[in-house]
């Protein structure tokens, strides 16, 4: 029998597993793209994690557990949205923008997260959250405009970056539709959901790129070395597959403030891989980084003071 400390430990590595992959998932995935385009990139890779987690669906729940059963159009939105979607936008973006604002725009998610709620729910949040929101907001202002200084650059350069940003931030919308969407099928198990809005993720993402590769906005290497093809394993494999059944073990294990506490060092493994990749920032960058990590965690660690005071009432 694992102990509670040593439950709550692997909870807490696994969580830290899953924040590493996707910390490194952003800076490897923008050296793929100078190579693969983003939507043979996002089809790929959603195609591969849908094999492994159907294998795992059918070997631990049999065929039966493959039938969407009445949830069509849950696993739709979901699949549609948040797995297509997100994927599709993120990679998009991230082709015209830096992976440094790629990467801070995508910790933003607990904070869209709670906007979506007040919008949906009409439960609005608290002053220290709202104030929390609004300092992150700006840290990932001064991030992605240097500080103000892209509008002083080259107009054409300027457009390129907006726009991936903006992408890359509607992905990141997509990402949290699937999580909301998917609440209404939480009974299942981890390993149904996965498989099953990955299929309809799938599904969705094979017409998008057939529309895309008719335009001409598909693109392929000319030879695949290994180098090139351990990356989109590693995207593949570990960024789709892996992740998510640590993040799924670190959600049981200690739960979801836990683990979205230890989701906000997203950011900080990307900017570290990206300083040892060569890439230099201003003084103007790491400030608006550490404003997002600091803001996220200081909400979240709100939150879980706020959930245990009730707890113990």
């Amino acid at each position: 029998m694992v102990s509670s400390s040593g439950h709550f430990g692997a909870g807490v590595a696994a969580a830290l597993g899953a924040v590493l992959i996707w910390g490194f998932q952003i800076p490897i995935g923008k050296q793929v793209l100078a190579q693969l385009d983003g939507f043979s990139l996002g089809l790929l890779r959603y195609v591969i994690a849908m094999v492994g987690f159907v294998a795992l669906l059918v070997w631990k729940e049999g065929w039966v557990a493959v039938s969407p059963v009445g949830h069509f159009r849950v696993l739709s939105v979901a699949g549609g949205v948040g797995i297509a979607g997100s994927v599709m936008l993120v990679f998009a973006g991230l082709t015209l923008t830096r992976p440094e604002s790629a990467a801070i725009i995508g910790a933003l998610q607990p904070a869209i997260a709670v906007l979506a709620q007040w919008l949906l729910e009409r439960r609005r949040p608290e002053r220290f959250t709202l104030a929390c929101i609004t300092v992150a907001f700006l840290g990932v202002m001064l991030v992605v405009t240097r500080g103000g200084a892209a509008f002083a650059t080259d107009t054409s350069i300027t457009v390129d970056e907006f726009v991936g940003n903006t992408l890359v931030f509607l992905g990141s919308i997509a990402w949290v539709t699937y999580s909301v969407s998917t609440r209404s099928i939480s009974h299942w198990s981890s390993a149904r959901i996965s498989a099953l809005t990955c299929l309809f993720g799938v599904a969705a993402t094979v017409p998008v790129w057939w529309v895309a590769h008719l335009a001409g906005a598909t693109y392929f290497p000319a030879s695949l070395d290994n180098a090139l093809i351990g990356k989109i394993a590693f995207l593949a494999i570990f960024g789709a597959l892996v992740a998510i059944f640590l993040w799924n073990i670190s959600l049981r294990r200690i739960g979801a403030l836990n683990s979205v506490l230890l989701s906000n060092l997203t950011p900080v493994v990307a900017f570290g891989l990206l300083a040892v990749m060569g890439a230099n920032f201003t003084s103007v960058e790491l400030v608006g980084a550490s404003l997002v990590v600091l803001a996220l965690g200081a909400n979240n660690l709100h939150q879980r003071r706020l959930r245990f005071a009730s707890d113990s009432a």
